[in-house]
């Protein structure tokens, strides 16, 4: 979502801003674990359950990714009111590439591991099972 960061007074407002992407990624993670952790004892198809329980995965990928301090997406913009001016225009340089240097870098296969371990990691501490999201996965790859 664009926004007219020039319009929002004060840094604070401006970082809490930036704060609401990633904080409804977060809470879309939080909805969709806790469904996966109680909705299968209500029953229902398997493939239903995974596919929630990859949509938490992606979230907690999305959220992660949001989160991460680099120059045009939210976590970066969440501390770029904040830099001096000097390092604010060096942001500003970078910050309409930021998201494609993200992705070329995680190309990287020690980048993409460093980076999935870390999703992999919290998805294990919040609880969401890799089996059931593992499961999603290869029901959307149905080509293979």
């Amino acid at each position: 979502v664009w926004v007219d960061r020039h319009a929002i007074p004060g840094r604070l407002r401006h970082t809490l801003v930036s704060l609401a992407g990633p904080a409804t990624n977060v809470l879309f993670t939080l909805v969709l674990v806790a469904a996966v952790a109680w909705g299968p004892e209500l029953g229902g198809p398997l493939e239903f359950w995974a596919g929630v329980g990859l949509l938490a995965f992606l979230q907690l990928t999305a959220s992660v990714l949001n989160l991460l301090p680099v120059p045009g997406l939210d976590g970066g913009n969440m501390l770029q009111p904040w830099l001096s001016p000097a390092y604010r225009r060096m942001y500003d340089l970078f910050a309409p590439y930021g998201f494609i240097l993200l992705f070329a870098l995680l190309w990287s296969p020690q980048i993409n591991r460093v980076f999935f371990g870390a999703v992999f990691a919290v998805g294990d501490a919040l609880g969401l099972p890799r089996d059931l999201y593992q499961i999603g996965y290869a029901l959307i790859r149905f080509w293979e």
